[in-house]
């Protein structure tokens, strides 16, 4: 096709056509290495946002292991227990009929 070109160009319009040629792979060599950029950046982004995603993930697991230990029955009546409260017996509850016209 250059060939083609040079042979039915005269010289100054066949130097325009090379460098519109040229500019236009040296434009596109820049996208490619600027797409190539931003790719590289988004990995980092995606890796951190990861470890993140990871860190949450351990402290969640820590935080329910915390919650489970915390709200033993028996942990809760030890407590209680050192609180001075026990169960209820009866009349121990007392009902309080509503009065009406207070």
């Amino acid at each position: 096709m250059v060939e083609r070109i040079e042979q039915s160009l005269p010289r100054r319009s066949r130097l325009n056509v090379e460098t519109a040629l040229a500019s236009a792979l040296f434009l596109a060599l820049l996208i490619q290495v600027g797409l190539r950029i931003h790719l590289v950046g988004k990995g980092y982004e995606v890796a951190a946002v990861q470890n993140e995603l990871l860190e949450y993930d351990a402290e969640l697991r820590q935080l329910r292991a915390d919650y489970a230990s915390l709200h033993r029955p028996a942990r809760l009546k030890q407590i209680a227990k050192s609180h001075g409260l026990s169960a209820m017996g009866e009349g121990q509850i007392r009902y309080i009929e509503e009065r009406r016209g207070l």
